[in-house]
């Protein structure tokens, strides 16, 4: 997983407005629809139009085109959008939403200005990444706005969009903001259940830092060390707005290029699973990756290397051990379940019978020979996702009478 952060980060809109728009252009605001009539929301956006206006020629008419996102992104929608942004070449993008319209604009403001972006992110191929060359630009400046924390779509240089039912992730250094600006009340709208849920989506970049170090002997340094202690110490205390504020930052740090140094770029194999589990299952990918958490850290506790490195696991945990005011297990599998019920996330259920698709899907599009599931096989991600299923279910389902392996006999998935 290739992580970066963009040029710049502010804590204050209202203040700091004017340098993320320097040249009073005009703009177009990409919006989730149910911010429409959100007070919040409303202020970022008369803020943008004065910071807009400051341009004479501006003056007597409107400087904002707002564009709603109402479903995420797909290929469709994103063409849309491209199109309207290359009519307005000398526009500024600012994107207001969650991961969802964040990933739209970024796409979509790529895609207006490099056509060969476009058409190499819809390439058939059965691998669910997309890597652009570095020749790629992007002709406008993207300002992102984010109202949720965890994904850090805002300052990744990452996006995911759905082509042919599907998800793909399109990588490249131009999808990256110009700028991001926290707001703390529109921070402050987001469910808490879900800011919640932000707090594993963070911890997971980090175990991918602390996991993901290619030698036991590489020593990290305080930032992993203090990052971490962080996001643990956060989920202790009540998620008012200025705990929101500090977890959109740690969200931001978390895709620091910085913390990855020494990293396995596809370190965090989790993630890949966990998206294929929740297509399948129709569920969050965080509760998707609340589910397997245990599991992989059980199965690296086993000696399973291909999970991962046990020392960097015990390493990890006891940073996370010590940052706790739960009384936590000195066990990683056992204490990541305690940690996610005082976190109060749940997780989702899964039967033997989603395994054999699931499997099927992660090494189709993710494995088998590339890079993503490196070292990976079905048999791997089958005992993975065995670890998920209660015991009793998993020894009911084995008593039943039917003709061995159902991964022995499938046809393969097609993509």
């Amino acid at each position: 997983m290739l992580l970066s952060s963009p040029g710049k980060i502010s804590r204050d809109v209202t203040a700091d407005c004017n340098w993320a728009i320097p040249r009073g252009d005009r703009v177009v605001a990409i919006i989730d629809h149910s911010l429409l009539t959100d007070a919040a929301a409303t202020r970022v956006l008369d803020t943008v139009r004065i910071a807009a206006r400051s341009c004479h020629g501006y003056r007597e008419e409107e400087p904002i085109r707002i564009i709603s996102c109402e479903r995420s992104p797909d290929m469709s929608s994103i063409c849309a959008v491209a199109t309207l942004l290359r009519s307005r070449h000398d526009a500024i993008i600012v994107a207001i939403g969650g991961g969802a319209t964040m990933d739209t604009a970024a796409l979509a403001t790529l895609w207006a200005g490099d056509e060969f972006a476009e058409r190499r992110s819809i390439v058939p191929q059965r691998s669910g990444v997309v890597f652009l060359p570095t020749s790629v630009t992007r002709r406008h400046l993207l300002m992102a706005v984010p109202t949720t924390i965890g994904t850090g779509a805002e300052t990744s240089h990452s996006a995911c969009f759905l082509h042919e039912g599907l998800r793909r992730l399109v990588i490249s250094d131009s999808l990256r903001a110009d700028a991001v600006l926290y707001d703390r009340d529109l921070l402050a709208g987001t469910p808490e259940w879900l800011v919640r849920q932000s707090l594993l989506e963070i911890f997971f970049r980090l175990s991918v830092a602390v996991l993901g170090v290619m030698n036991d002997r590489h020593s990290q340094g305080d930032n992993i060390v203090n990052a971490v202690r962080e996001n643990v110490r956060l989920g202790d205390r009540p998620l008012d707005p200025d705990a929101r504020m500090r977890m959109a930052c740690l969200s931001a740090s978390s895709h620091s290029a910085a913390l990855m140094a020494g990293v396995d770029p596809f370190a965090g194999k989790l993630w890949y699973i966990a998206t294929e589990m929740s297509d399948v299952l129709g569920v969050r990918k965080v509760d998707a990756m609340a589910t397997l958490f245990p599991a992989m850290f059980t199965l690296i506790e086993r000696g399973k290397q291909v999970w991962g490195s046990r020392t960097r696991l015990e390493y990890l945990w006891n940073i996370v051990r010590s940052a706790s005011v739960e009384n936590l297990p000195i066990v990683a599998h056992e204490g990541i379940r305690v940690l996610l019920k005082h976190w109060r996330i749940a997780g989702t259920s899964i039967s033997p019978s989603d395994i054999d698709l699931i499997v099927q899907r992660s090494i189709c599009r993710w494995g088998g020979g590339l890079p993503m599931l490196s070292g990976i096989r079905s048999n791997d991600v089958c005992d993975l996702l065995k670890l998920c299923i209660p015991a009793v279910t998993l020894d009911k389902h084995n008593s039943q009478d039917h003709p061995g392996s159902r991964m022995e006999t499938s046809k393969p998935y097609n993509v």
